[in-house]
């Protein structure tokens, strides 16, 4: 999904800082995985995922390099599910952007759709039935050293979620989180303070899903 400037005039003497792009789209169809650029100079990330009803709310943030009066800034990539639609309407619906206080700026929005074609139906729009959700998607830093951050997603309502660690032989070395969640991204976070060093394999359950990801854990 491209992130295009159109008839910009004077970003340069902007002197933009920051740029904060909140993009909106149905979570049943799309789910982001990444965000990239291919100006010089420039980062970008994304953040404040949210899932809202039956819309998907994140930022793209832009900072350094330097804005083009038109063109490409930045491309969001994500995974097309088989949801309930073939089809999203992709929203703009804010923009944030960092600059002296002398610096004045003047945006304009305009959305777009996305159309997924050539799947086969099978009596209905839905093919895949999204319930009881999980991805799990790391643990951060790896390697480990003190706190660490255990990200997962879930999607769909349905069982609590449990977080467990084990050692490299499989045995469970305890229970880091239990707990309810709706859907959306979710953070737990724990500290290995108590283990030894050495390689760890933590498990996210929700119903009968079950994800594992090893990390490293040094002291």
């Amino acid at each position: 999904l491209p992130l295009v400037v159109a008839g910009g005039q004077n970003l340069a003497a902007g002197s933009a800082s920051r740029i904060r792009v909140q993009v909106r789209f149905a979570y049943r169809l799309l789910s982001p995985v990444g965000v990239s650029t291919s100006i010089s100079g420039m980062t970008v990330s994304t953040s404040g995922d949210i899932i809202s009803g039956n819309d998907r709310r994140l930022w793209v943030e832009l900072s350094g390099g330097q804005l083009p009066d038109s063109g490409e800034v930045a491309r969001l990539r994500c995974l097309v599910l088989l949801g309930d639609s073939d089809r999203t309407a992709l929203d703009l619906d804010s923009v944030q952007v960092e600059s002296p206080a002398n610096r004045l700026w003047t945006v304009g929005l305009e959305n777009g759709w996305l159309q997924v074609e050539g799947i086969c139906r099978t009596g209905s729009d839905r093919l895949v039935e999204l319930r009881d959700g999980l991805f799990l998607k790391g643990v951060y830093p790896n390697p480990v050293r003190g706190e660490a951050v255990v990200s997962f997603e879930t999607l769909g309502s349905g069982s609590d979620v449990e977080v467990e660690l084990y050692d490299s032989r499989g045995t469970s070395v305890g229970r880091v989180w239990r707990g309810s969640v709706v859907d959306g991204a979710h953070e737990v976070r724990f500290t290995g303070k108590d283990l030894n060093s050495g390689l760890y394999i933590c498990e996210v359950r929700r119903g009968g899903i079950r994800q594992r990801i090893a990390f490293l854990l040094t002291q």
